[in-house]
C-alpha cells in the first residue's frame, strides 16, 4: 500500500510541476497581420498595390526568430495586383524597454498580375522596429526589399501588430 501511495503522490507531483511550468514558459511562438503598401518601382511605372501581410515566427532566443511570411493584395494599383511568400532570420536586439529594433534576411518569391505577370524569387531583407503594447499584443512597423530584377525593383513599408502565443 505504501508503494501505491508514493507512486500516485509522485504521479501528482510531476503532474503539477508541468502544469507549472506551462503556464510559466515564455511564449515562443507569434503571428501578425498588417498593411503592406508595395512598391513596384521601373524606369516607366511606379504602381503601389495595398497587401495584407500575414507572419508566423517562433524565437529561437531573445536574439534570433525565423519566420514564414504570406501577403495578398486587398487594393490594385492601376489594375496590378501582388502577391508574396517568403521565409526569414530575424536577428533583433532590446533598444528599450519593450522595444527591439531587427533586421529581416532571407528570400521572397514576389508575384504580380495585371498589368505585370509572373514571379520571381530574390533574396530578401529588411529593418523594422516591435514594442510591446500590452504583455501578448505587439506592435510592428518595418521596411523591406522583397526584389530586384533587371530595372524592376520591390520594396514596401508594413504597419502590423501581432500576438505571442
Amino acid at each position: 500500500m505504501k508503494t501505491i501511495s508514493r507512486v500516485l503522490v509522485s504521479l501528482v507531483l510531476v503532474a503539477s510541476a508541468g502544469i507549472v511550468s506551462a503556464q510559466t514558459a515564455a511564449k515562443d511562438f507569434y503571428v501578425e497581420g498588417g498593411l503592406l503598401g508595395l512598391k513596384f518601382k521601373t524606369s516607366d511605372s511606379n504602381d503601389t498595390p495595398k497587401l495584407a501581410r500575414f507572419i508566423v515566427g517562433k524565437d529561437i532566443n531573445a536574439n534570433l526568430a525565423v519566420e514564414a511570411m504570406g501577403a495578398f493584395t486587398v487594393d490594385k494599383a492601376d489594375g496590378l495586383s501582388a502577391n508574396e511568400l517568403g521565409v526569414f532570420a530575424k536577428p533583433k536586439m532590446l533598444v528599450a524597454k519593450d522595444t527591439n529594433a531587427f533586421i529581416r534576411v532571407g528570400a521572397a518569391r514576389t508575384g504580380a498580375g495585371g498589368s505585370g505577370s509572373g514571379h520571381i524569387t530574390r533574396a530578401a531583407y529588411g529593418f523594422g522596429v516591435e514594442t510591446q503594447l500590452t504583455k501578448d499584443v505587439y506592435g510592428q512597423i518595418d521596411y523591406m526589399h522583397y526584389a530586384k530584377s533587371g530595372d524592376l525593383n520591390v520594396r514596401g513599408f508594413t504597419v502590423s501588430v501581432g500576438t505571442r502565443f
